[in-house]
């Protein structure tokens, strides 16, 4: 990411992360995912970079996997990053705003049906508030 940064701009580099993804079983889930991505996270955070995106659980699937060993905290994700941060997999309204009063998104950052409306995410936001 660094070199990526660097090349083009860390404000136009973004980067998608899966912490809890097995991409349809064809990779195992890491043992210890909390540890991994926070790492991963505090190592991303002083590169300025225009955005974090996080897949929570499954992509595509469930958001707390059962075959997880622990559950996922995705608040304690987004602590060290100071910029830009979305979650999302499949969200609802009541999801929305689980997101938003636990810490984990922000009101314009959360469902994947108002990123190609930008009209619709400002009326998302007026109705997470």
């Amino acid at each position: 990411m660094q070199a990526v940064a660097a090349a083009i701009g860390a404000g136009r580099t973004g980067i998608r992360l899966s912490p809890m993804t097995t991409f349809g079983n064809t990779a195992p889930r890491d043992s210890h995912p909390q540890a991994l991505y926070n790492h991963v996270v505090e190592q991303l955070a002083p590169l300025g970079l225009a955005y974090v995106h996080i897949i929570e659980g499954e992509t595509g699937g469930a958001r707390e996997p059962a075959d997880a060993s622990e559950p996922f905290d995705y608040a304690a994700l987004r602590r060290p990053f100071p910029g830009a941060w979305m979650v999302n997999n499949g969200y609802t309204r009541a999801d929305a705003l689980d997101a938003i009063a636990s810490g984990r998104s922000r009101p314009d950052r959360v469902r994947r049906s108002f990123i190609s409306n930008p009209t619709s995410c400002a009326g998302c936001g007026r109705a997470c508030r």
